[in-house]
């Protein structure tokens, strides 16, 4: 007696059947796939209405209603309302960042401070105001600017933006992470002397 059903000995009508079911299970696999891209195809917008009437059936005046077949199977009826329709129109403005108070560095003062930013002077005091402004805006307190070209311990030629006045690097360190997360992640202590 034979322990196996498929091997090479197989009758060869077998193979053929198997053969025959698999093409069988292809063509209607086609079938299928294209009779449902022509189902799409056909679906649509559609208005449903009785010979001799200009509206909809079963519409009341001063609604339309549109009817959406999407398959043999699958209808959706959607109602609207047009005398509810109110047109907006609406107005775009442009987003301006608020003004602040400007701070500038108090006289004669050495301490340390949070740079924001550095701005070339050939750029004018605008673009540093810009900056200080956004800063304000993005809710930094203590914010000024300051020419570099007047103090020792910075480079000449910039307008710097810079975020409070403090005594030690420790206290100026410890405004970092404020300024960075608002705006200003290159953020960076500075000795500041006159």
């Amino acid at each position: 007696m034979r322990t196996e059903i498929w091997s090479r000995d197989s009758p060869a009508w077998l193979w053929a059947a198997l053969l025959a079911l698999f093409l069988v299970a292809l063509v209607a696999g086609a079938i299928a796939a294209v009779a449902a891209t022509k189902d799409d195809e056909k679906g649509g917008l559609v208005a449903s209405t009785v010979p001799g009437t200009t509206a909809p059936v079963g519409t009341i005046p001063g609604t339309q209603t549109i009817e959406t077949i999407t398959g043999p199977t699958t209808q959706t009826i959607a109602t609207l309302d047009t005398s509810t329709l109110t047109t907006a129109t609406t107005a775009t403005t442009a987003t301006t960042i608020p003004q602040g108070e400007i701070r500038s560095w108090p006289q004669g003062k050495e301490g340390y401070t949070v740079v924001l930013a550095s701005v070339e002077t050939s750029k004018g005091r605008a673009a540093a105001e810009q900056k200080a402004n956004q800063a304000i805006a993005n809710g930094l307190t203590n914010v000024g600017i300051l020419s570099s070209s007047d103090f020792l311990t910075l480079n000449p030629g910039y307008y710097v933006v810079f975020m409070g006045v403090y005594d030690t690097v420790a206290a100026a360190e410890s405004g970092l992470p404020t300024a960075r997360s608002r705006g200003f992640p290159l953020a960076y202590v500075r000795e500041v002397s006159p």
